[in-house]
């Protein structure tokens, strides 16, 4: 445990730091440094505070902004949109089970294309990279979740523990 004098020294370090970039780099830094440090947020009530503001600066309230939420998360395949639009619904609204059209909003109020003629392969290709659930309802996968709370940094996904891996090829990166 550090000392108060230590931590005043660290709190005056990392503002400096953190005071040169803008608020959504922040944040960024923010819950990367967190993920690295192997702080596990998940349902915790400093990420509730962390993701929706307890202040009422409604700039920070990112889960009332689906375009701040996404710019926060920034994620780069329509997958990744897709499980990030439920993990939105999941901080949002409690909502753990997802129709198309609901997805469909979210991404869209978002400002990002909602690709309709693809979404059954979309969501068929999250499922089976572990993302969602298999089966008749569409629900985000513990793996789902902590790969949306990990992004955007992408090399701590790579981190994660993939529900997909088999064991063949678990076995075949070891020996390496």
């Amino acid at each position: 445990m550090a000392s108060n004098e230590n931590l005043s020294g660290i709190t005056s370090k990392v503002f400096d730091l953190l005071s040169k970039l803008n608020d959504d780099d922040r944040m960024k830094v923010i819950k990367a440094t967190l993920t690295l440090l192997g702080t596990n947020l998940e349902g915790s009530q400093i990420t509730k505070d962390f993701l929706i503001g307890t202040g009422k600066n409604e700039s920070n309230n990112l889960i009332d902004n689906e375009q701040k939420y996404f710019s926060l998360k920034d994620p780069n395949t329509k997958v990744e949109e897709l499980a990030v639009a439920a993990r939105y619904l999941e901080l949002k609204n409690s909502q753990h089970i997802y129709q198309r059209k609901e997805l469909q909003n979210i991404i869209l109020a978002s400002r990002r294309s909602f690709d309709s003629k693809h979404y059954r392969r979309d969501i068929d290709k999250a499922k089976k990279s572990g993302l969602f659930t298999r089966g008749n309802n569409l629900t985000l996968s513990d793996y789902g979740q902590k790969y949306v709370e990990t992004l955007p940094d992408r090399e701590s996904i790579k981190k994660l523990k993939s529900p997909t891996k088999k064991k063949s090829q678990i076995k075949k990166t070891s020996k390496k």
